[in-house]
């Protein structure tokens, strides 16, 4: 998984970015990435659990987290790697 705190920019760049320079056609990264390489579970063939802690702080209310996931897939592409649709995480509601 790699979450991110934006769904507008990463670092100075608009988003959504298409990853086909780096050898993923038809794969974009769609949240900024403040953090990479989290480790989802298998649950199934096609299914993964994901599991992150936020603290008991009422100031995160309402903060949203960006997430999306990425795999190792040979063959898939030049890159080996594909990645999921993004997910918008709302704390609190």
């Amino acid at each position: 998984m790699a979450l991110g705190l934006s769904d507008t920019l990463f670092n100075a760049i608009p988003l959504p970015v298409t990853l086909a320079s780096i050898g993923m056609p038809g794969c974009s990264l769609l949240q900024s990435a403040e953090v990479v390489g989290e480790a989802a579970t298998m649950t199934g063939a096609t299914t993964a659990s994901y599991g992150f802690a936020i603290p008991n702080n009422p100031a995160l209310v309402g903060m949203h987290l960006y997430l999306q996931g990425w795999a190792w897939a040979p063959g898939a592409n030049p890159a080996n790697i594909i990645v999921s649709n993004g997910l918008d995480w709302q704390i609190g509601y």
